[in-house]
């Protein structure tokens, strides 16, 4: 708050709304770097991969650090790269909900593998089959990497149900 305009704030608080499973809130905030930062610093997007880079040089079996290149390459529309950072953070962990949610919206996104993407959703979705963050990814990879309409909005319809009646 105290700096709205600083690429390391935002990195850093949405590096840890992924750790928490909070994919929604990840994404609000790197549309906030969209709407605030970049225009400040045209550079955020380099600066934040290059970070990375870094930071996964030096330590190649981050869960952190391959969780948030992997979103950040995901969100930068660098759907194959986000793909290969999924693969490494899932051989560290095949069961992460991240990591297959994820990877799967990735493939559906490049267009790459989609049965192998819609497995990954799948996966996702049996793990986390309440997580309304789950469902939000689910959708958005039905809307605009693998179109099905009826699919994305029964996702999304789970998103917005009452908490009584969501996701039986």
């Amino acid at each position: 708050d105290a700096q709205p305009t600083e690429v390391d704030g935002y990195r850093g608080r949405i590096e840890a709304e992924l750790m928490l499973q909070q994919f929604s809130n990840a994404v609000r905030d790197y549309a906030r770097v969209t709407a605030f930062v970049q225009p400040v610093h045209p550079d955020a997007q380099t600066t934040i991969l290059s970070g990375y880079g870094d930071r996964l040089s030096a330590t190649p079996d981050s869960i952190p650090g391959l969780t948030g290149a992997s979103f950040a390459y995901w969100w930068f529309f660098q759907y194959a790269s986000a793909i290969h950072v999924t693969n490494h953070l899932l051989n560290l962990q095949p069961g992460s909900v991240y990591g297959n949610l994820f990877r799967g919206s990735s493939r559906l996104l490049l267009g790459a593998t989609p049965s192998r993407g819609a497995a990954d959703l799948d996966f996702a979705i049996a793990v986390a089959p309440q997580s309304a963050d789950v469902r939000f990814i689910v959708a958005d990879a039905y809307t605009y990497g693998q179109p099905d309409p009826q699919r994305a909005l029964a996702e999304a319809s789970l998103v917005i149900a009452p908490a009584n009646s969501r996701l039986v």
